[in-house]
């Protein structure tokens, strides 16, 4: 399966997700901040402008 998930959260301008990518309710991810394969973004986190997301990130928190 190559689909992603997004419930809740909001995505900034240009910013990607790629394939089996899971974002959770509560997520923020800012302008042009892609993704890798296979990360889960948990509820509460928020992903700063430009930041590439290379892991899952599994605690609430703000990635610079």
């Amino acid at each position: 399966e190559d689909s992603s998930s997004v419930q809740g959260a909001i995505l900034g301008q240009n910013s990607a997700l790629e394939r089996r990518a899971k974002v959770e309710p509560g997520s923020l991810i800012c302008d042009y901040a892609p993704s890798t394969a296979r990360v889960t973004i948990t509820s509460g986190v928020s992903i700063c402008p430009s930041k590439t997301i290379e892991e899952s990130i599994l605690t609430p928190r703000q990635v610079m």
